[in-house]
């Protein structure tokens, strides 16, 4: 397969330090992570869009990551579209967000909270914002790759 992923990674959770994201066109503060687990491949990235997520700073080459997120009252993500070749996936732990969408060329909302998973697709449009009263807790998940190769 030509991944050079090892085959299983464990980081406990007292390692891991979340650290203050600075807001830029998407981030919105107050916006804290953490990284525990990385894992990039030599798999290029080969998709039409692939030159201006190396732009934003996103992988170049096939990839998983998970993060620990803490995001304040106000904080989270301005109104973006996704690459054509990645996944987010996220895991409430506590707080409440609110995630809006477009979707069949209507704008839809929704609220989720803990126990919740989130799935944002490749090419997907959307904003999330913490709107509950404490701190929004989440786990975050990425998956990097050329779907478009795919058979």
């Amino acid at each position: 397969m030509g991944h050079s992923l090892p085959p299983v990674t464990i980081v406990h959770g007292s390692d891991i330090r979340e650290e203050p994201v600075t807001p830029d066109g998407i981030i919105q503060a107050p916006y804290a992570t953490g990284t525990a687990i990385l894992g990039d491949t030599p798999v290029a990235i080969s998709t039409p869009d692939s030159e201006e997520g190396a732009r934003r700073g996103l992988p170049v080459h096939e990839a998983v990551f998970a993060r620990r997120k803490t995001i304040g009252h106000g904080g989270g993500e301005a109104w973006h579209t996704h690459m054509s070749y990645y996944d987010i996936f996220f895991y409430i732990l506590s707080g409440r967000a609110t995630m809006i969408w477009e979707q069949d060329g209507e704008r839809r909302e929704e609220e989720f909270g803990p126990g919740d998973f989130v799935h944002m697709s490749p090419g997907s449009t959307h904003q999330w914002l913490n709107t509950g009263d404490e701190d929004l807790k989440l786990v975050e998940f990425g998956h990097f790759h050329n779907y478009a190769e795919q058979a």
